[in-house]
């Protein structure tokens, strides 16, 4: 029963949301719209849910408290039949013939299947999906809601200026005593939709043909509820006659030009045309015009020139570009197009840039490999009908931007949180420094003299870093940075500065060997070399008698002061470093000390 193609399905969407806001805003399983003029209107029928004792429906008008005059003869139900009896929903007899040649030629090329009443309602009042889907090819072409029973045109209009339309079902024969929808209509002598449309034309080489080009607002069109457009011609002295044999639809998301090829038109002869929208209805708004006239000789356009092509920084590097057009011949391009080659590949310039409007004259090159390269630049002027005129191309090498090398690198130890870190810090980046992206840090690890780039740090885009360390030995760090710019140039290396990080945990010490001579004792002790020893100090019943200023990290014997014959002592020793972390103490040595002799 329907189209044997996809139209239909875009269309059931369609037609969904068209009457949806009317289906919710009334909660019925059925509603009434329409469309008209002065001469006639037409009516269409949305039903949501077909019920099995659901005959068809009625259509009546009123004018205003007056009562329901009914327009069709018998009961409209869905059918398909080639011999259908078109007046009862069609009163004008040409378009009664129109409409039966119609739906004998979709038979007989199977673009539609026949059904009878019986057959129809079978399948709807199962499948609602089906239900929708039949209803979707409407949106299509209204002709098919005449041919199946879902629609009516009144040509018979009251003098009144506006009127009502009611749908009543009919259930088992029987004709409901009020209507499930109703649809109010109000005259008016024109119909314009007030869709803005901007046409031209456009000869092909062809000596009959002609392009019709037009552009819209394709938000303004949903928001209108549009199906598409006709396209009417004429010549000097004459009406306009359609002469596109079906609605032209454009089903493109963004606003570009659609356009229409005339066939048919004969030499030197000065055509108006006519493009006019038109909603589900097949009803036409405001026609809007454009003349071709073959005698008018065409403008003649002067490329775009390149008054000047310079590397800047925007806020990275890139190649701006200026050129000169005649502003008076704006009005005859769709904009400009830049253009770029590789010296050593010139002849294959490429545009690099959407479409500039004809208004601008300067653009931004910002591709990310503008350093160290020769270019080849032009800009070409893009006619309405897609001819071109290109400027002549100007050479321009692009220096290789190194960043300037990083000064006052500074760092030193710190402990956060449990955790070692090192404190790294520099001068931040001049405001003339266009060039530098961020920071690379270089770094030697304490085995290794040698400074290498740590990759596993990401670039630093601030002017200092936390650079942690897990070693618990005390070792020399060494550090050095470098800018780097977005194309991965990378500056000088700068100063190498070299931190001291202590050692976390002091290695034991003992005391030993160790002599009593008279009064005196005599301490001996051995130790590692440490990077941050400071000293030692010594501790006589538990009281420091030598600290590390008198012990150095050099000192391994120690002498006492005189001691008290016949007491007994305890001496311990402990390591201390720069950073003030101590070993643990030496295990006790005791003595008494001896008589002089």
């Amino acid at each position: 029963m329907s189209l044997k193609n996809n139209f239909f399905q875009i269309f059931t969407l369609i037609l969904i949301v068209f009457f949806s806001n009317q289906i919710l805003g009334q909660n019925k399983f059925a509603t009434l719209s329409g469309s008209g003029n002065d001469n006639f209107v037409k009516l269409l029928w949305q039903v949501n849910n077909w019920s099995t004792n659901l005959d068809g429906f009625n259509i009546k008008r009123k004018v205003g408290n007056s009562d329901w005059i009914k327009l069709n003869q018998t009961v409209i139900s869905p059918e398909i039949n080639a011999n259908k009896d078109f007046s009862n929903v069609e009163k004008d007899t040409n378009e009664i013939a129109r409409l039966q040649n119609k739906i004998q030629t979709l038979i007989a090329s199977e673009q539609i299947i026949p059904a009878s009443t019986e057959e129809y309602l079978a399948i709807i009042t199962k499948d609602k999906k089906a239900l929708l889907s039949i209803q979707g090819s409407f949106g299509y072409d209204y002709d098919y809601a005449l041919m199946e029973g879902f629609g009516l045109i009144d040509r018979k209009l009251p003098k009144a200026s506006s009127f009502t339309y009611g749908l009543f079902p009919v259930n088992n024969g029987k004709e409901a005593n009020n209507p499930i929808s109703t649809f109010r209509f109000s005259k008016s002598s024109k119909v314009d939709f007030g869709l803005e449309i901007t046409a031209r034309t456009s000869k092909t080489i062809e000596p009959k043909e002609l392009q019709i080009l037009w552009n819209y607002s394709r938000t303004k069109f949903k928001d209108l509820e549009l199906a598409g457009f006709e396209i009417y011609r004429k010549k000097r002295g004459s009406e306009f006659k359609k002469i596109s044999k079906n609605i032209i639809r454009d089903y493109s998301q963004v606003d570009v030009e659609v356009f229409f090829l005339d066939e048919e038109i004969e030499k030197n002869t000065i055509y108006t045309y006519g493009i006019a929208p038109v909603d589900f209805f097949g009803n036409e708004g405001k026609k809007t015009t454009v003349v071709f006239d073959p005698t008018l000789k065409p403008i003649e356009i002067k490329p775009p020139e390149i008054i000047s092509i310079q590397q800047v920084y925007n806020p990275s590097v890139q190649v701006k570009i200026d050129w000169k057009f005649d502003k008076s011949l704006e009005k005859e391009i769709d904009g400009f197009h830049v253009q770029r080659a590789f010296l050593d590949s010139i002849y294959k310039l490429e545009s690099i840039s959407n479409l500039i409007s004809p208004n601008e004259r300067v653009f931004f090159d910002n591709h990310s490999k503008l350093e160290g390269q020769t270019y080849s630049y032009r800009v070409i002027a893009v006619k309405n009908d897609y001819t071109t005129f290109s400027g002549e191309k100007v050479l321009i090498y692009t220096d290789l931007q190194i960043p300037p090398t990083p000064t006052g690198l500074q760092g030193k130890w710190i402990n956060k949180n449990g955790k070692n870190f090192i404190d790294l810090n520099w001068n931040t980046k001049s405001p003339s420094d266009k060039v530098t992206n961020g920071y690379s840090i270089y770094s030697s690890r304490p085995s290794s003299e040698e400074i290498l780039k740590d990759a596993s740090i990401p670039l630093i885009k601030i002017n200092s870093y936390l650079y942690e360390v897990k070693n618990l030995k005390s070792a020399v760090w060494k550090f050095r940075i470098v800018g780097e710019s977005k194309n991965g140039l990378e500056s000088e290396l700068s100063e190498t500065i070299e931190v001291l990080v202590p050692t976390q945990k002091m290695p034991n010490i003992s005391i030993w060997p160790f002599k009593v001579d008279s009064n005196r004792v005599t301490l001996n002790w051995d130790y590692k070399e440490i990077q941050d020893l400071k000293g030692f100090q010594i501790y006589q019943n538990d009281k420091l008698v030598a600290d590390s200023n008198t012990l150095g990290k050099e000192s391994r014997v120690w002498v006492s002061d005189s001691l008290r014959y016949g007491e007994i002592y305890n001496f311990q020793i402990e390591a201390i470093s720069q950073f003030d972390v101590k070993s643990k103490k030496s295990k006790a040595v005791k003595l008494k000390a001896k008589k002089k002799k």
